[in-house]
């Protein structure tokens, strides 16, 4: 029988053992797209709205508020900031590879066309497509054993 004197010993083997499991889903955070950078609402429905994933159009702010940055790998990509994203916006997939933590839609239609670039699940990627809303995405998944959730009364379409 082995036995552990030290209860931090099991402590810190449950605490790894618990971050594994979960693995990157901990650490992620939602990134919002968003074209007005220091300014509250995303305004997906104007000439700007359009672009490339690569484009520092993502702010940290679920209203759009502060400085836009990149983005960061194994986030949540959300697209509205604020609540003016009520139009169509293509964002084109041209960073080399991204790899998200799940993708929402709050509002408006959105396509992930296809670049140079390639999506990759963490984890148990979650798609959650507002009622109302459409998400389609042209850009290949790349996922192994991954599961795929879609939530959400919006359209989720794959175009291959």
């Amino acid at each position: 029988m082995v036995s552990f004197g030290n209860i931090q010993f099991l402590r810190l083997t449950f605490i790894l053992l618990f971050f594994a499991i979960l693995g990157c889903k901990l650490f992620s955070a939602n990134q919002y797209w968003d074209t007005h950078n220091n300014s509250a609402g995303a305004s997906l429905n104007d000439s700007t709205a359009p672009g490339d994933w690569a484009d520092p159009n993502w702010n940290s702010n679920s209203d759009g508020s502060g400085s836009n940055g990149t983005w960061s790998n194994g986030n949540t990509a959300i697209f509205s900031a604020g609540t003016d994203a009520t139009g169509s916006s293509t964002i084109t997939a041209d960073l080399n590879s991204m790899t998200l933590g799940g993708l929402t839609v709050q509002e408006g239609d959105i396509t992930i066309a296809s670049g140079s670039g390639s999506l990759t699940l963490s984890g148990n990627a979650d798609f959650n497509v507002a009622e109302g809303s459409t998400l389609t995405i042209t850009e290949p998944l790349l996922y192994g054993g991954n599961t795929l959730n879609k939530t959400g009364k919006g359209l989720l379409t794959f175009i291959a």
